[in-house]
């Protein structure tokens, strides 16, 4: 994110090509990320309806803030709302690295529910 912000400040493409890269790479490593935390921690019997709500809360949200951020760039200008979109996004990373620290990386059998099979 601060290549982005740098790149928009400097308006320079070659340093925007790079942060749209490193971005991409780290938005996918995260998503699979959570993926498969999911997969590993819901019981089979709700894997689908929680993977669902993810998708749905993931997809809301960058709407919500695409919307948020094109209005404000409409107001008071594209530099702005970069950086504003940059700390949102970099707020979101830390408080997901928070999470997944206090997360148990992995659940023994008897506190995981029992299987609907």
């Amino acid at each position: 994110m601060v290549l982005l912000i740098v790149a928009v400040n400097f308006r320079d493409l070659v340093i925007y090509l790079l942060a749209t890269a490193a971005a991409g790479g780290a938005y996918s490593l995260l998503f699979v990320g959570g993926l498969q935390v999911i997969s590993t921690a819901a019981p089979e019997y709700n894997r689908g309806g929680i993977l669902s709500a993810l998708y749905l809360l993931s997809y809301l949200s960058m709407g919500a803030l695409a919307l948020v951020l094109g209005a404000i760039a409409t107001a008071r200008g594209l530099s702005l709302a970069v950086d504003l979109g940059a700390a949102a996004i970099i707020l979101m990373n830390v408080a997901t690295l928070v999470l997944a620290g206090k997360t148990p990386s992995t659940i023994s059998p008897s506190t995981a529910p029992p299987s609907c099979t």
